[in-house]
């Protein structure tokens, strides 16, 4: 799947249609993105804590509030997927997370994956494939 690809056909086909709400329905795909890659980033965050942090030294309050944010963003993210899933199926195009939303660690790797797609497609291409990123209402 070219995770790219189709969100830019999610994006079109929301552009296409006579849906009243479509520039709201861009906007929510562009959140559930953003709490994808917000989750990624808390999760790399966590890591270097952990790698900074020996474990003669624990720092038991900061590992405690790095775990709630981590697994609150990553509630955030599980609920992202089924979101943008919905949007598909209302939109009567394939999902986008064709994932078992409810397994924590395939909504992980998704989550590194969108994040790691846009950030490589961004720098390593001429054509700006992730264009949807920086919408504008229509």
């Amino acid at each position: 799947m070219d995770i790219i690809a189709r969100l830019t056909e999610l994006f079109e086909t929301l552009d296409k249609s006579d849906l009243p709400n479509k520039a709201e329905l861009k906007a929510e795909v562009k959140c559930c993105i953003d709490a994808m890659m917000h989750y990624f980033s808390v999760v790399s965050n966590e890591q270097l804590h952990y790698l900074e942090n020996t474990k003669n030294e624990p720092k038991m309050t900061s590992m405690m509030v790095l775990e709630k944010q981590r697994s609150e963003a990553h509630d955030a993210a599980i609920n992202a997927c089924g979101r943008i899933n919905e949007i598909c199926k209302e939109l009567d195009e394939g999902v986008i997370c064709d994932i078992d939303t409810k397994d924590r660690r395939k909504v992980a790797e998704f989550c590194g994956l969108i994040t790691g797609t846009l950030f490589f497609s961004n720098i390593n291409s001429k054509e700006t494939y992730a264009r949807w990123l920086q919408f504008t209402e229509q």
